[in-house]
């Protein structure tokens, strides 16, 4: 298996250019309203009033999350249930009553979150455990035990993040840090994110955050009351992108209560390309038991890609990747495989880093 390494041009200029969707962060404001702040103008673009909420006002601490995919914020409520509206029209959805909740009752204090990958609600408990329904008929599924969480137990208020590109799951440890996990084998990665990355004063497991996978950046509450990132390429501080002074409402520092409306579209395998932290990774073809592949790293710093591609056999051919503006599609050269020259033309799919693989061939 040999690598070569060289230089293309830079497409992230031309993702830049591109019109993406709008990407609405939600917070919840003292009045009981959520409101919705677009991330790139620093602009308020939505309000849903107290009054489309069920249960008592509760202010600030108002706990829910957004579906970007059925366009339905869901939320927890004083009487101890579980209930969702329509973010378009704030008309009721679907709820879950709180019968169906495990341990003991802690109406709108209960926090919520999605997990993209797998169209499931997840919903904290008492007793330390994740409970988990299935977004689309809203049956139980497996539960995450709260023996999983071996920095401590606290609760039902565990604060989670979905990264719908890889599947995996990030929690923030009551250290301060924040940790990644695969939910379906109940594994961490290794992969984390230390307090030393972070602004502000150091609130344990208590901080609030979501993923931004179009960026690659993981947004996170700062004690200050604004919004910082973490590059989730390099797990190092980032900057901040929003300041206290954009929100409404009386400033909840790390706790403030965010949750993401943002196109998710997941890459990865079967025929699909994928850009997650910083690779784009491409499947090629399975040729006599050798898989060829290429992988395409994003360099920050020097603002360009690396090409990388991996063969059965010491041929290679130094071409460059190109891309046209007339089709949206991006050509990778050839990969040689016992003299033969396989390509893959690319798709991007509309307003995130993700591809299709349109094609795989010969020339």
């Amino acid at each position: 298996m040999i690598k070569r390494l060289f230089w293309v041009l830079c497409i992230f200029v031309v993702f830049s250019s591109k019109s993406w969707a709008l990407d609405i962060l939600y917070y919840a404001n003292t009045d009981g309203s959520v409101r919705g702040i677009d991330v790139a103008t620093r602009g308020e673009v939505a309000v849903i009033p107290s009054t489309a909420f069920k249960g008592a006002i509760v202010g600030a601490a108002r706990e829910f999350a957004i579906d970007p995919e059925s366009r339905m914020l869901w939320y927890t409520a004083t009487d101890n249930a579980v209930y969702s509206l329509y973010l378009d029209t704030h008309a009721a959805g679907p709820s879950i009553p709180s019968n169906r909740l495990s341990g003991a009752i802690i109406g709108g204090e209960r926090h919520i979150f999605i997990d993209y990958s797998r169209r499931h609600l997840l919903l904290t408990t008492t007793s330390g455990a994740i409970q988990r329904f299935n977004l689309g008929d809203l049956s139980e599924v497996s539960e995450i035990p709260a023996s999983f969480f071996t920095d401590g137990n606290i609760g039902a208020f565990r604060h989670l993040a979905s990264d719908g590109r890889t599947g995996n799951i990030w929690y923030a440890a009551t250290d301060g840090s924040f940790r990644e996990f695969n939910p379906d084998s109940l594994t961490r990665t290794g992969r984390n994110i230390s307090f030393g990355a972070q602004y502000g004063a150091n609130p344990g497991a208590y901080r609030h955050f979501v993923i931004d996978p179009k960026r690659d950046l993981l947004l996170y509450a700062v004690t200050d009351g604004s919004i910082a990132t973490v590059p989730l390429s390099s797990l190092v501080r980032g900057t901040t992108i929003l300041q206290s002074n954009v929100f409404i409402g009386a400033n909840p520092g790390a706790g403030r209560i965010i949750s993401y409306d943002i196109a998710i579209a997941t890459g990865g395998d079967n025929g699909a390309a994928s850009f997650a932290s910083n690779y784009l990774h491409l499947p090629f073809l399975a040729l006599d038991a050798s898989t060829l592949s290429v992988t395409l790293r994003f360099d920050p710093e020097q603002n360009l890609f690396i090409y990388e591609y991996h063969e059965a056999t010491s041929t290679t051919i130094d071409a460059p990747a190109t891309f046209s503006f007339t089709t949206g599609l991006l050509i990778v050269p050839n990969v040689v495989y016992q003299g033969i020259g396989y390509h893959a033309t690319l798709k991007q799919i509309f307003g995130t880093l993700n591809f299709t693989l349109e094609s795989v061939g010969t020339h």
